[in-house]
């Protein structure tokens, strides 16, 4: 006799687990991101699943904290929170990116089995909230008197230009350097370069600039202070001297009066031609 006919058994139920979304964005400052993940189908079944994140532009500790562990889905539930620590700088950056992923999606129940659904990595997008720094100065141009000299000796003297910065609050840089105009370097002042720094929470820094007594003021002489470089994000005020690349200050050394009359009269009795003896 033919063997009865056998139905193939019925295919067992299966429970997919997916994240709620493929893409998520936050504000750095948001604190904390909730990630929902689902579960779809048979929900009958005790779920479980790994997940774990990975890095993208965000790197892990210094703009979020990386999670990893097991999510279990007992009977009836669709939906779990991953909770994942954003965190906040004050540093003007590009956004940046970082991804969670689940893995092994399992059930122990005979009952049906656990397989992950079409989402199974998320995105999470960080927007910066930063306002870059800009660097500036309240003058573009900066008057000073000669270095005042006592009897027998020459003196020097040092003026302090601020910088500020406006906006941001995070450590940011920029470059310094000194450049001759009608003023001579090693003869009117002394060159200064170096970089200047803005820590955390600071909007002011100084640079110290030394004027020399120069035996020529006999009528104004100028210099440059030059801000460039500038780096953590920050950037320079377009509207002054030397535009976005830089900051641009100009250093006016003027005689004093009494000391000016002096050297006229000793150069005009001497018949000393003033230019000749200083281009040697």
């Amino acid at each position: 006799m033919p063997a009865p006919d056998t139905a193939p058994p019925a295919p067992m139920p299966q429970s997919l687990v997916l994240f709620g979304g493929r893409n998520f964005a936050v504000l750095e400052t948001v604190g904390i991101i909730r990630i929902p993940v689902c579960r779809t189908g048979n929900l009958s079944l005790t779920v479980m699943v790994d997940y774990h994140c990975y890095d993208g532009l965000a790197k892990n500790v210094e703009d979020y904290e990386a999670i990893e562990g097991t999510l279990t889905f007992l009977p009836d539930e669709v939906e779990k929170l991953l909770e994942i620590i954003i965190v906040k700088d004050n540093i003007p950056e590009d956004n940046e990116d970082f991804y969670v992923e689940l893995t092994n999606a399992r059930s122990s129940s005979k009952d049906g089995f656990a397989a992950l659904g079409p989402i199974a990595t998320a995105r999470v997008i960080i927007v910066d909230t930063d306002v870059p720094s800009v660097i500036y100065t309240d003058d573009d141009y900066i008057p000073v008197l000669e270095a005042k000299s006592e009897e027998g000796t020459k003196e020097e003297q040092v003026v302090h230009i601020t910088v500020r910065r406006k906006d941001g609050i995070g450590p940011v840089y920029c470059k310094y350097v000194t450049e001759d105009g009608s003023a001579v370097e090693g003869r009117d002042y002394e060159r200064a370069e170096g970089e200047l720094t803005f820590a955390q929470d600071e909007m002011t820094a100084e640079v110290a600039v030394t004027i020399l007594e120069s035996c020529c003021y006999d009528h104004k002489e100028d210099f440059r202070l030059i801000l460039y470089d500038a780096t953590g994000g920050a950037k320079f005020d377009p509207d002054t001297d030397g535009g976005e690349d830089s900051c641009v200050i100009t250093i006016v050394i003027t005689p004093r009066i009494a000391t000016r009359d002096i050297r006229s009269r000793t150069m005009r009795a001497l018949g000393v031609n003033w230019q000749k003896t200083q281009k040697g």
